[in-house]
């Protein structure tokens, strides 16, 4: 992906993601199956099952010291610009669009964006008090 075209902002379909998410959430946590998975892992699975794309393989841990994008240091520079370009989509266009234009990636590419997803779904249903 040589050149990325900057997204329209449309807050409203990123925040009603974030609802659903939560209210999914909830359900989830509370499943017996989820009884010893990790809060980020139940975001894992919420996310997995909105997009309807198989779960990637990975699950990378973020180095607090490397900061939210840190565990795409290992990747090339256009690769970690292309996920964060996804990201950026989420809050823009939301997030079934961003899968769906991720999904047109290669499939690292696509396994780093729901490894990221994740992560920023966690953090922002923590900052909710989940």
């Amino acid at each position: 992906m040589d050149q990325l075209i900057e997204p329209k902002v449309n807050s409203n379909v990123f925040e009603a993601d974030v609802d659903r998410i939560a209210g999914e959430f909830e359900q989830k946590r509370s499943l017996p199956e989820n009884k010893d998975s990790s809060s980020r892992e139940v975001v894992r699975k919420t996310i997995h099952e909105m997009t309807g794309h198989p779960l990637p393989a990975s699950d990378q841990k973020l180095s607090k010291d490397k900061g939210f994008l840190g565990f795409l240091t290992d990747m090339p520079e256009a690769a970690q610009r292309e996920v964060a370009y996804y990201l950026d989509l989420v809050e823009k266009e939301g997030i079934l669009n961003a899968v769906k234009k991720a999904q047109e990636s290669n499939p690292r590419i696509l396994d780093a964006f729901h490894d990221a997803l994740t992560e920023k779904m966690h953090e922002k249903l923590e900052g909710r008090g989940f």
